[in-house]
Parts: C-alpha cells; sequence; structure tokens
C-alpha cells in the first residue's frame, strides 16, 4: 500500500505567489504614505511644541525668550543661523533683548539681569554726563556677573526626509526667529508661516488635502493650520 504524499502543486505555489505580490503592491506605497505623514506630524507638533514653550517661559520669567533656527543645535553653546531652513532650533532666555543668544557671560552691575553698557568713556571711574546711558543712575563697567543665556530647549535636526521652511507675508522666504515679551505676545518678527515637506511636495496625499503642513506663526500663539 503506498502512502499519499500531501503538498501544493506548482500551479498552486504560484497562485499564492501572485496574491502576495498584488497585496504587496497595494499595502507598500499605503505603507510608506502612512509612514511619512506620521514624520511630517510629528516634526509639526515638536515644532508647535518649542513654540508653545518660548510663549509660556517668558511670561513665567518675565524675560524676552527666543526661539530660533540653529545650525548645530546640540552643541554645548548653540546660537542663532540667519537661515530660512529650519535646521533644528533651540529655545533661549534672551537676558539682554539682542535677539540673539549669547554664550558668554555679560555686564550686570544694576542687578537687572539685563547686559549693561561700559558707560565711563573717559575712564575715571565717575558717572560724569552723558554716561548713564540706561538712566539707573549708576556707573556700568565691564563685569562678567551673568552667565551665558540660559538655553531652554533643544532640537536636533528634523529627518532628512522633511524639510521646515519660514515665510513672510508675501510668501517670500525669510529668516527665522521668534521672540516673546512678558506679556506672552510676539516683539517684531518677520516671520508669518513655516511651511513642512517632504519629496512629495504639494502633492494631495489623503483625498484633497495636501502632503505638506503648514503652521501660522500669529501675534499672541502660534497654531499648526490644517493641511
Amino acid at each position: 500500500m503506498h502512502k499519499r504524499n500531501s503538498g501544493f502543486t506548482l500551479l498552486e505555489l504560484l497562485t499564492v505567489v501572485t496574491i502576495a505580490g498584488l497585496l504587496l503592491a497595494v499595502a507598500v506605497p499605503g505603507m510608506r504614505a502612512f509612514i511619512q505623514n506620521a514624520e511630517m506630524t510629528r516634526a509639526a507638533n515638536d515644532f508647535v511644541h518649542a513654540v508653545q514653550t518660548a510663549r509660556t517661559e517668558a511670561i513665567k520669567r518675565r524675560r524676552n525668550v527666543v526661539m530660533c533656527t540653529a545650525a548645530d543645535p546640540l552643541e554645548a553653546d548653540p546660537t542663532c543661523d540667519d537661515d530660512s531652513t529650519l535646521n533644528g532650533w533651540i529655545v533661549f532666555v534672551d537676558s539682554n533683548s539682542n535677539g540673539d543668544r549669547d554664550a558668554a557671560g555679560f555686564d550686570d552691575i544694576d542687578g537687572d539681569e539685563h547686559q549693561d553698557i561700559d558707560e565711563d568713556a573717559n575712564d575715571n571711574g565717575i558717572l560724569d554726563g552723558g554716561e548713564d546711558d540706561d538712566g539707573d543712575g549708576h556707573l556700568d563697567v565691564a563685569e562678567d556677573d551673568i552667565e551665558a543665556e540660559e538655553i531652554l530647549l533643544q532640537h536636533a535636526p528634523l529627518d532628512p526626509g522633511v524639510t521646515a521652511v519660514s515665510r513672510d507675508t508675501d510668501d517670500d522666504e525669510t529668516d527665522f526667529i521668534v521672540t516673546y515679551n512678558s506679556t506672552g505676545f510676539t516683539t517684531a518678527t518677520n516671520v508669518s508661516a513655516v511651511v513642512l515637506c517632504d519629496a512629495r511636495g504639494n502633492k494631495a496625499s489623503f483625498g484633497d488635502l495636501s502632503a505638506a503642513r503648514g503652521i501660522t506663526v500669529r501675534m499672541l500663539l502660534s497654531l499648526a493650520a490644517s493641511r
């Protein structure tokens, strides 16, 4: 008596392989779009979180707090970078309100946590007429009393597939920097929006919605716009 062998015929195997190939052809593009959308959403959420952190800290500390793009945001003493492309970013306390992060200490004779000016023009150690630039009634001289401006947040460069660019009201690229003051309002800024894109550009990714993301920077608060 012969024992019957079980298994797949060549035709059955080819049928299974064909079906699997069809399923992969449908699933892979959808999975790729899902991953791309997740990266875009994460980048947009991280950006909005940083802006909200800057505003909250400015109110809490009653000091100007700045968010800006940085060429090397994760280094020990990062500074702002004049660039419309956000290569990562930093949020810091702008103690002397000059719109840039000072990595070195600065003068603070009057104790107001703002940088003092060396007012002793004639080096006589006495406050003479015209030597009180900050109006505090004291002669300010060069002393390093305040440490480098505090960094509140550092964000690594975005995923290589995601690009974030700042634009002004005329939709032209402009350097990215946003400053919040103690009232929670932005100071003078030429940034009106940040646009995040990937390899798909402005192509629709779900229905009529664009694959890109837009974040509007408003005077009071920055909110992520719909896709």
